[in-house]
């Protein structure tokens, strides 16, 4: 025991006395056997991850702070990464994340106004962005939606939202004719494409398609009243050039 002691206090000097030589050390050691350490720590956190969490979330509660601020210095200097890092996680965890939403809504809505007040902006220059990248894409596909079509589908969908039915009379959101299939996919606004969306489902589904966002039944059932909106304007239209 003696003995084990004394090699400790002599291995303690010696790192006290020469830190450069220690870490050049473990630095070569690190090195040489990356793979058995890296595979090493997989099986310890694998082994050990009940403790591992209750460690992480005491140390979190502990310095709460300094986590923030090192996250938010990390967020600032890998913007690219945590923005797709973010968006995967989200697409694998769908129903916690729309979970979380619901219950925290009110915190989402005054975060979001802070922050369009604290950077007015960069609020602007990413809405001039995307106006600019749609009409791109509406004039690389001559989208050419008339405002005949726009009376025709507001009558067909009743003036009520496609997804949740809410009407417009009587309600402070706005209904508006969008694409069903996106446009940033390629695919424009016309007779069989358009469909009438309050502004909060319009928001939900935005460039996504809509069975990544919504019930598979519902969107069956409006894929199935767009080919009969197809129907109904293109017999309109015969109707109309045999009067004529």
């Amino acid at each position: 025991m003696n003995k084990k002691k004394s090699n400790a206090a002599a291995q303690a000097r010696y790192r006290e006395r020469h830190p450069a030589r220690v870490r050049a050390a473990k630095q070569k050691y690190n090195r040489e056997h990356r793979e058995e350490i890296a595979a090493w720590k997989r099986q310890y956190r694998k082994d050990h991850a009940e403790e591992m969490k209750a460690y992480r979330k005491r140390h979190y509660r502990e310095t709460r702070e300094a986590c923030l601020r090192r996250g938010r210095e990390w967020r600032d200097k890998n913007p690219q990464y945590h923005q797709k890092h973010t968006k995967r996680w989200h697409s694998n965890n769908k129903s916690w994340s729309h979970k979380y939403y619901e219950d925290h809504k009110e915190d989402f809505a005054r975060r979001q106004e802070e922050y369009r007040r604290q950077h007015p902006e960069r609020v602007k220059a990413v809405a001039r962005d995307g106006q600019r990248k749609r009409r791109a894409n509406k004039i690389r596909l001559f989208e050419d939606f008339t405002i005949g079509h726009e009376s025709f589908v507001r009558e067909f969908w009743a003036n009520r939202c496609a997804i949740c039915h809410l009407e417009q009379s009587g309600s402070r959101r706005k209904l508006a004719i969008d694409h069903w299939l996106p446009l940033s996919k390629g695919y424009a606004l016309s007779i069989e494409n358009a469909v009438l969306l309050c502004e909060r489902c319009n928001a939900k589904k935005g460039g996504k398609w809509p069975w990544e966002v919504f019930d598979v039944r519902i969107v069956r059932g409006i894929e199935h009243l767009l080919e009969m909106q197809e129907m109904m304007y293109g017999a309109n239209e015969t109707k109309r050039a045999i009067s004529n």
